[in-house]
């Protein structure tokens, strides 16, 4: 259930319902006779390259999917069925912004609604010269959806200066219509931060025990009436563990968003809505078409 193996073997993979069987490794493959196991194992060493995959956003009041955050699945990395191959990796870094900025831009195009949220690093905002290098990607960004875009400014320090919080938002603001601070420090500094600099803050949950990670969750929903009060939205990522899950759900958690909530998906969720009973959502996807994904590297 969890597409996880050692690579002991290889074989056709086959998803039975009520009304059909359908291959699933290989993907549209026969689901009976050829090909023989040797193909199939050969077929399996083909790596997938590097390209943009999607968490959906979680809204846990209304029960339902809100938009996407873009993430940059490792060279390699596949779907649920994939073999043995590096696991995919939701790790922020500044090298993955231009790739998902090119990516996600291609996927908006094709989604009917729904916010993408584009990760771009705090430190490289308030460099000069990564904004610059930054700039013509976001120029490119297709200003008709502006509406359904928004900045999850990842790495935000704890107690981020007025300066530099402005000058982000000068900077952004003319390409996205909302952004997300998204934090590590779940006594991130509230109560200083100025209402119209950002429209929501996101906890990205600590490493280690599951304790620690509520108790991560419950520490930053402490100042739940402070982020009322300031008109700003609380979010939580990472979210892997069903407990965790009930936990944003019990102590108001807006949106959320990771393993717990979805698979790494290949193309965007759809908004729909979804019972908090039946998350993770899945799409059970195969791997990427080569050519799809090399005009996205």
């Amino acid at each position: 259930m969890s597409g996880e193996q050692d690579d002991a073997f290889a074989g056709r993979v086959c998803r039975i319902t009520p009304t059909e069987v359908l291959s699933v490794a290989p993907p549209g493959g026969p689901v009976a006779g050829e090909p023989p196991m040797e193909v199939l194992r050969a077929q399996a060493s083909v790596v997938a390259p590097a390209r943009t995959a999607y968490r959906g956003v979680f809204h846990t009041q209304r029960e339902v999917f809100v938009g996407n955050f873009a993430v940059l699945r490792e060279v390699g990395s596949m779907s649920a069925f994939g073999m043995k191959l590096p696991p995919a990796s939701d790790t922020n870094e500044a090298a993955h912004d231009l790739p998902n900025l090119q990516g996600a831009k291609l996927a908006l195009e094709s989604m009917e609604s729904g916010v993408m949220f584009f990760p771009i690093s705090f430190s490289s905002l308030v460099k000069p010269s990564v904004r610059a290098e930054l700039k013509p990607y976001l120029e490119a960004l297709p200003q008709a959806h502006r509406g359904r875009l928004a900045a999850a400014v990842y790495g935000t320090p704890r107690a981020p200066s007025f300066s530099a919080l402005s000058q982000m938002k000068r900077f952004l603001y003319p390409f996205f219509s909302r952004i997300d601070l998204r934090v590590a420090d779940p006594a991130f500094q509230i109560d200083d931060l100025a209402p119209e600099l950002a429209a929501s803050v996101t906890l990205t949950l600590p490493t280690g025990a599951e304790f620690v990670r509520l108790a991560a969750i419950s520490r930053f929903m402490r100042a739940a009436a402070t982020y009322r009060r300031k008109r700003m939205w609380q979010g939580v990522t990472d979210v892997s563990r069903r407990r965790e899950v009930n936990a944003c759900i019990e102590l108001g958690v807006q949106f959320i968003t990771g393993p717990g909530v979805t698979d790494l998906l290949e193309n965007p969720a759809p908004v729909s809505p979804c019972s908090a009973l039946q998350l993770p959502l899945h799409d059970w996807s195969v791997r990427p078409d080569p050519d799809m994904v090399s005009s996205v590297a």
